[in-house]
């Protein structure tokens, strides 16, 4: 079966040739050679289950142009629709080096089982973002996956050089609303290094991120920007600069799970909206999953935090091990309807200041239920189990506060913990049967307003 029409075959082929690498056709096999030296290339152009099949074979030289050649080999010249696609980057001892963002259309699948290393590469200015594979604005049906590295190569630029990432959908303009992708899947890689994101994915439907791993990046590992149906799951992000992983500026119907986030500037894992200068205005986040990851040496574990400027709604957090972070183990600054359940959260704390478990601001109709919270406050730090400041008043009984079913406790040798619950809720709450360890001072310290329903349990 033909791969391509003619013209679009002709054009590769010159293109490739133009390279360096020779392309001889046969019925449904071809191979590519690269400086005298001959290469199965997985059916280099030739059909198979309606894909072409292309292979780079980097000299580390002309990377860049080889590797885009192929990309750009999928597009059907006559109707300009780019076709089922399949690029392979194999093992080679150094890698392909490449000195410019790479761009990837709708229907390619990427495989990536050896090195791609970014070197030389000028920012432009006015600043853009763009990523070492750059997804296009309006593709879809993209893959991009493997068992290979992608470096960014961080100490060779300025720091937080901007803004060049790992994987980039969106742009070039920063915080891109209109990006228009959809069907993205990117899985298995281990993206190093990064003088920006190791993944950002903007305006994007039916997101598909699994087994990832993520390491030394100056910005956040995100999915942002009105994206939707999103899954990201087991991915392991450490020594991130800033927040480690991030629902960034308006997402919905999403979720992480299964995955591991340590070590970063800000917070652990965070659901976040903020107001950057010369950005498209903020958008809320809502209906979104975080559940069953492990978060630890962060500024907050799992933070959603909406910058004063909007409320995410429909947020669960459960079944979360967190802990030995910096100001708080899980914090909602807002949150409507939201839950906080079934979380193990311990040994939160830093160099000063009250470090709760739990820290709840504005968050009408939460629910905080059968969390095990223990040994907060570290070094210098004042532990709590849970704190609210909840300024709302006048909330109506089916969105109020409810506490329930959680275990407090400090069972170090000299506590910390000043109490168990502290802070002021000035709408009527409901908090009820929890089991409160003994602590400094007394267990429970919330100030309540009349006709909330209190009844806890003491430990001995």
């Amino acid at each position: 079966m033909s791969l391509i029409n003619p013209i679009a075959r002709a054009i590769a082929c010159a293109t490739f040739m133009a390279l360096g690498v020779s392309v001889v056709a046969h019925a449904d096999v071809a191979r590519a050679q690269v400086a005298g030296t001959e290469v199965d290339a997985a059916e280099l152009l030739a059909a198979e289950a309606g894909e072409a099949k292309s292979a780079a074979v980097c000299d580390g030289v002309h990377d860049t142009a080889t590797l885009q050649a192929l990309l750009n080999a999928g597009k059907n010249t006559a109707t300009g629709v780019y076709e089922p696609t399949v690029v392979e980057i194999p093992m080679r001892p150094d890698g392909c080096l490449i000195s410019a963002p790479l761009k990837v259309y709708s229907n390619t699948r990427i495989v990536q089982n050896g090195l791609v290393k970014l070197v030389g590469y000028v920012a432009p200015a006015p600043t853009e973002q763009h990523g070492m594979y750059t997804i296009v604005d309006g593709s879809q049906n993209v893959t991009i996956e493997g068992s290979g590295t992608l470096d960014g190569n961080r100490s060779a630029y300025a720091s937080g050089m901007c803004c060049m990432g790992g994987i980039v959908a969106g742009g070039p303009e920063i915080g891109d609303y209109n990006a228009n992708v959809k069907n993205i899947t990117i899985r298995g890689l281990r993206i190093v290094n990064s003088p920006m994101w190791p993944v950002s994915i903007d305006n994007a439907t039916n997101v598909k991120i699994d087994s990832v791993t993520a390491d030394n990046s100056v910005s956040t590992f995100q999915v942002a920007h009105n994206s939707t149906n999103v899954s990201v799951n087991n991915v392991h992000i450490s020594d991130a600069d800033d927040i480690g992983f991030s629902f960034y500026r308006g997402v919905a119907n999403a979720s992480l799970t299964n995955s591991v986030v340590h070590d970063a500037g800000g917070a652990g894992i965070s659901i976040y909206t903020d107001a950057p200068p010369g950005v498209a205005a903020a958008r809320p986040s809502a209906d979104i999953a975080l559940v069953g990851n492990v978060v630890y040496n962060a500024h907050a574990g799992i933070d959603v935090n909406g910058a004063g400027l909007m409320t995410s709604r429909n947020v669960n957090i459960s079944s979360n091990i967190v802990h030995h972070n910096r100001i708080a183990g899980i914090s909602v600054s807002p949150c409507t309807n939201c839950q906080i359940v079934s979380n193990l959260i311990h040994d939160d704390g830093g160099a000063s200041g009250n470090v709760p478990g739990v820290w709840v601001i504005n968050s009408p109709g939460l629910t905080i239920a059968s969390n095990t919270i223990y040994n907060e406050g570290q070094g210098a730090s004042v532990g709590y189990g849970i704190i609210v400041t909840d300024f709302i008043t006048g909330a109506p009984a089916t969105s109020r506060l409810s506490i329930t079913g959680n275990k407090i406790f400090d069972d170090r040798s000299t506590q910390i913990m000043a109490h168990a619950f502290g802070g002021v809720i000035p709408a009527p709450a409901s908090v009820t049967a929890n089991t409160l360890g003994a602590t400094i001072g007394v267990r429970d310290n919330f100030v309540y307003a009349s006709g909330s329903v209190v009844s806890n349990i003491n430990m001995p």
